[in-house]
């Protein structure tokens, strides 16, 4: 339960922080007349919140499992003298990684 509350907290600070960018940039394209990306930032904010969102938890999703596979390759490079399969951490940092490609959708 932790677990979903500190995700779905990470997704509540990046939209903020998504809305906020959006905020200074639509302020900027005011100022100098620029009427694509007002027309643009327009577009962006007409998506549903929903879909924001959905999107916004996927990336920390992809982010936890990046994070995780560095761990395993920064284990691997310098082992710990408690805990020393190689064969272990290879096979779940390549597991993560096939995972990661197949959740990506390459």
């Amino acid at each position: 339960m932790l677990k979903r509350k500190t995700i779905a907290a990470k997704v509540q600070v990046l939209h903020n922080q998504w809305n906020k960018l959006l905020s200074k940039l639509s302020d900027v394209a005011g100022t100098i007349g620029d009427t694509k990306i007002t027309e643009m930032i327009t577009n962006i904010n007409n998506v549903p919140k929903a879909i924001k969102m959905e999107a916004l938890l996927k990336f920390v999703e992809q982010c936890q499992e990046y994070h995780a596979i560095a761990f395993f390759q920064w284990r691997y490079s310098f082992p710990s003298k408690y805990s020393n399969n190689d064969d272990t951490l290879k096979e779940i940092t390549l597991e993560k990684m096939k995972r990661l490609w197949v959740d990506f959708g390459a």
